[in-house]
């Protein structure tokens, strides 16, 4: 007995691991703007001053406009990758565990699916709507409900 809850959680706990550093596999880190170091001169005088702050001002801006555009392109990318690779995994990992008659294997298998689909609507969410996140986790809970309906079904 313990054996086999000991095999449903490492299960449960390895399935969403592979899954998440898959996808980032797919979505290499986030790459930060080198930001530009402002050195004020002190024997400099103050129109100089002025002059190499200003400069710095603007390309720090510009720096930072970069970065917020890089981010953008990046988590787009990452919503991309959640939505048609991490919650897909999951479900399926769900529905095999219904499936599944090894019921260590198969309760691993769906509570790992479940938080991989929890990892993927979160990384998917700043970028969704919440229509579609509303629309997909509905059409996940009727799967997953009719799967197990006749899976499980027969059993009582």
């Amino acid at each position: 007995m313990v054996k086999r809850f000991a095999l449903s959680l490492v299960i449960a706990i390895l399935f969403p691991m592979l899954i998440h550093f898959g996808a980032r596999v797919l979505a290499p880190p986030f790459p930060v703007t080198n930001y530009p170091i402002y050195q004020q001169s002190f024997n400099a005088n103050a129109q100089e001053s002025k002059e190499k702050f200003t400069a710095y001002q603007t390309k720090m801006k510009q720096a930072m406009t970069d970065n917020t555009t890089l981010m953008k392109i990046y988590t787009n990318k990452l919503a991309k990758i959640a939505l048609f690779f991490m919650i897909p995994m999951g479900f399926v990992a769900v529905l095999i565990g219904i499936l599944l008659r090894i019921e260590a294997i198969g309760s691993g298998l769906m509570l790992g699916g479940i938080l991989t689909i929890i990892d993927g609507y979160i990384t998917y969410m700043p970028s969704s709507t919440p229509l579609g996140n509303f629309i997909t986790l509905l059409f996940i809970f009727i799967v997953v409900i009719v799967f197990a309906w006749k899976s499980l079904g027969n059993k009582s």
